[in-house]
This record gives structure tokens, C-alpha cells and sequence, in this order.
């Protein structure tokens, strides 16, 4: 779960691998934008929107080996960018190499506006493109399904698997694509998208070698096997039980993306350090988190019996992000997994981004200075990371 403050989150804006992935085309031709394209000078409006400036953050506290895994670290981050793309659009990765080869003003616009959503539609109004040559509303099952296939033909579908293939294509790490029979079949994350995850996954087994920190170390290799073996679970509770000045958070978690079911999750990562003075002034509430969910004014059925032992808060300042986490709203705050098992045995953690929440209040404090009132939906920002 991510909570929003209405940031507007930009990244710079890498090559993507031109290395084809395993996944079929669209099979439904692209729908022609209405003449309502938005041209130059609409574009620049729209970027001016967002309100750009970096994130500093402190790493005078970091051991020599753990400075060492952050350009590993931001290297594998970069990477599920590209991923991401992918699971949003069949037609994304193509689309978003042909803006790049425009040096025209225009095409330089377009392709900011496309890095800031990580697509050709307008987050900010509802979805709808702001390029030629594309479906005029994203689609709802994103690239999770075949575009052609039905809500209804999904669920006859697995009205009729065993209950182990049903779980798999109701479940998070996984694709639906169509067989040489044009029947539905679900395709493993692992296979899907291997050329992106054996890269991070190297990346990750890198920076675990650098760090001195054992529970770091664990997590990132736990990590790194899950992006192989498409089982999530191990690293997930290493991750829960994580105790280091970095915090990281990489890999498929929300479901936000796909509108069809909420069933499949997209790839994201946060790097980010920890913030302990601020982390311990909050260790408090996390052990009365059950009692607080039990007096909850809501009906019982609406109320977590079994928040989790650990449940622990972290604060964190955020150095970068990408994929999920980095197109449109950002995030302020997250509470992860989303993975019931481990939510009923460890809790989840919540995780907040105090250096995103500090520069939207800031903003909001300098414009009310200035007579020019910014609501939180118009703060944005942009982080960038360089390892130079």
C-alpha cells in the first residue's frame, strides 16, 4: 500500500535495453489519439505543473562498504525501470526509443512528459494519451493480460484450473499471455522478464558482497535467487526482519496498475538511508499498532485481528527510485509486502519517506509566503542520482 502526497516524481531518463524480452505483441491495433494531441507549447503547461528539485540526503554515517553497494544498488533500481515500462504498455519500450531519436522541441517535450509517466498517458487526467498513435486511455489490464481478452473469458478460465495453476494466475509474479492455441496461460515473472532480472539479479549479489552488514547481505541474496526462482516469500520476510542503515525495497509489490483484477503486481525499488532518531521516536507506536487496529470505530469484520508481531516503522530519506515508484504521484509512504503469508506471520513494515514529505511541506510554506497558494496535488519533485 502507498500513501501519496501528491508529489510528482521525475527521473532521469536512461536508454533502455533494446534486448527483446519474452512476451507477444499486441494483438489489438492501436487506437488513433482524437485531434486533441497536445502540441509544444500544451506539453510545456503540463510539465510546468511540476515543480523540479534534488533530494540530499546525509551519507556521512554509512561504512565504507555499504557507500560501495549504492551504485550497484541505483544500477539494479534503473534497470526495473525498464521492466516497469514493459508491464504497462506491450507498445511502451518502442514507443519511448523512437521519442528518443526526436530532437525536435516537440519531441523533446514528449518524451519528458513520457518519462514522468512512464507512458503515453496523462496521470493527471485520467489516464488519457498526450501522443499520437496510441490507445487513447491506457489500458486497464496494462500489459498483465492480452489486450483482447475479456474480464468474463479470464474467469471462465480459471473456473476451470486446478487449484495450484489457479492460485499461480491469480497471483502476483505472473502474466497472462495467449499459447500457440490463442489459450490463456499463465507465464512466470521469472521467465517473462529474465534478461532485466538476471541483470539486477547480478547487481544485487554484487552489492551483497561489498556490505559488512548480515542482514543486508541475507536480504539482497534472497532477493537476487528470487528474481530466478519467481518465489518471493524468503526474501520477503528477510526483508521484514532487516536491521540496516540502508533500506531498500525492490521487486514486485503493488497492484495498483492493474485495474482489471488487482491481481498482478509491478516492479519498483526504493534505495533509501535510514533515518534511526526518527525511526526510534516512532518505535513506540509500533507495539500498540494491535491495540490501536482493535478500537478502530469500524465493525469487526473491518478490523485486522492479527496486525503481526514485528510491524516495525521505519523512517527513511529517500536517495532514488524507479519503475512504480517513480511515474506520476509519488510516494510520501508505503506498507509492505502485500503478501497475506507474510503479513499474517511478521506484520508489515511501514516505511516513510521523510525527506519526500519534508520538501512538500517546505514547498507548500514557500508558496503561501509568496501569495501563490500550491495545494499538495500540484507539489512534484525530481530526484536525481549520478554515482559520479
Amino acid at each position: 500500500m502507498k500513501i501519496v502526497l501528491g508529489l510528482l516524481l521525475g527521473l532521469l531518463m536512461p536508454a533502455l535495453p533494446t534486448v527483446a524480452q519474452t512476451r507477444r505483441p499486441s494483438t489489438r491495433p492501436a487506437a488513433a489519439v482524437p485531434a486533441a494531441t497536445p502540441e509544444l507549447q500544451q506539453l510545456q503547461t503540463m510539465a510546468a505543473r511540476l515543480a523540479p528539485t534534488p533530494l540530499r540526503v546525509d551519507l556521512s554515517q554509512l561504512s565504507a562498504g555499504d557507500r560501495q553497494t549504492l551504485p550497484k544498488l541505483i544500477e539494479a533500481a534503473e534497470i526495473l525501470n525498464s521492466t516497469f515500462i514493459d508491464q504497462l504498455w506491450s507498445g511502451n519500450r518502442a514507443l519511448y526509443q523512437r521519442l528518443q531519436r526526436d530532437t525536435t522541441p516537440l519531441g523533446r517535450a514528449r518524451l519528458n512528459y513520457f518519462w514522468l509517466n512512464k507512458g503515453p498517458w496523462d496521470e493527471l487526467s485520467e489516464n488519457r494519451a498526450f501522443l499520437p498513435g496510441v490507445p487513447s486511455r491506457r489500458p486497464p489490464g496494462a500489459d498483465f493480460y492480452p489486450e483482447d481478452m475479456t474480464k468474463a473469458e479470464f474467469q471462465a478460465w480459471v473456473s476451470r484450473l486446478p487449484a495450484a495453476e489457479r492460485e499461480q494466475a491469480e497471483g502476483f509474479f505472473t502474466a497472462i499471455r495467449r499459447g500457440a492455441d490463442c489459450k490463456l496461460m499463465a507465464v512466470p515473472y521469472s521467465q517473462l522478464y529474465s534478461d532485466d532480472l538476471q541483470r539486477a539479479a547480478r547487481l544485487l549479489r554484487e552489492a551483497a558482497a561489498l556490505t559488512g552488514n548480515a542482514d543486508f547481505k541475507r536480504f539482497l541474496n534472497l532477493r537476487a535467487d528470487a528474481f530466478a526462482s519467481n518465489n518471493y516469500l524468503p526474501s520477503d520476510l528477510a526483508w521484514m526482519d532487516l536491521e540496516a542503515p540502508l533500506e531498500v525495497t525492490i521487486g514486485p509489490y503493488e497492484t495498483y496498475d492493474d485495474v482489471l483484477f488487482g491481481y498482478k503486481a509491478a516492479f519498483e525499488a526504493y534505495v533509501g538511508v535510514r533515518d534511526d532518531r526518527e525511526t526510534e521516536r516512532l518505535a513506540a507506536f509500533a507495539g500498540h499498532l494491535q491495540e490501536i487496529e482493535n478500537n478502530l470505530p469500524l465493525a469487526s469484520q473491518f478490523r485486522n485481528p492479527a496486525l503481526g508481531a514485528v510491524a516495525p516503522i521505519r523512517v527513511v530519506n529517500e536517495i532514488f527510485a524507479s519503475g512504480d515508484a517513480a511515474h506520476g504521484v509519488a510516494t510520501a509512504a508505503y506498507n509492505l509486502p502485500n503478501d497475506e503469508r507474510v503479513v499474517k506471520e511478521k506484520g508489515s513494515k511501514r516505511v516513510i519517506l521523510k525527506n519526500v514529505q519534508s520538501w512538500c511541506r517546505s514547498r507548500r510554506g514557500y508558496s503561501r509566503q509568496k501569495r501563490n497558494p500550491m495545494s499538495a496535488s500540484k507539489c512534484s519533485l525530481l530526484i536525481s542520482w549520478r554515482t559520479s
